[in-house]
């Protein structure tokens, strides 16, 4: 039976520069946290990260937000 070599006609796309770090994280974190879901535990984490990084930029953020990671679960 002949392989199908899917990869030799992949489109090549462009990878964020930050995107390695990104993903590194959210494994540790899943790793770490070990979710029933990774799924709802992902939406947690990214939204997050989100208000996170609205609340830096904003100037003033509440311990809510700043606590990124210790309330997802």
């Amino acid at each position: 039976m002949q392989q199908n070599n899917s990869m030799a006609f992949a489109k090549q796309v462009e990878m964020p520069p930050d995107f390695p770090e990104v993903l590194k994280e959210f494994t540790r974190e899943i790793l770490r946290h070990q979710p029933e879901s990774i799924f709802d535990f992902g939406v947690k984490y990214f939204e997050q990260k989100v208000n996170h990084m609205d609340a830096a930029a904003g100037g003033s953020a509440s311990e809510d937000e700043l606590s990124v990671v210790p309330s997802l679960r």
